[in-house]
């Protein structure tokens, strides 16, 4: 597989989890839905460090800024 078409699926894979992220989980009284949310925001900052890593981190930053909600 070509290295675009990596970046290309790591680039996809960013922004489903960004559009699955429940941005607003520290608020909830019930500790699963903080653990999961807690647990989803790792997943995503680890994902955008690897694009950032890549030389991707304005095409990473783009899609965080298109689906991130205000805090």
């Amino acid at each position: 597989m070509s290295k675009m078409k990596e970046i290309a699926i790591m680039l996809e894979e960013l922004e489903i989890a960004l559009k699955q992220h429940d941005w607003g989980y520290q608020y909830s009284d019930d500790h699963r839905v903080w653990s999961r949310g807690q647990s989803q925001r790792r997943a995503i900052t680890a994902q955008i460090k690897e694009l950032e890593n890549l030389g991707f981190a304005k095409e990473a930053r783009i899609l965080v800024d298109r689906y991130k909600e205000v805090e």
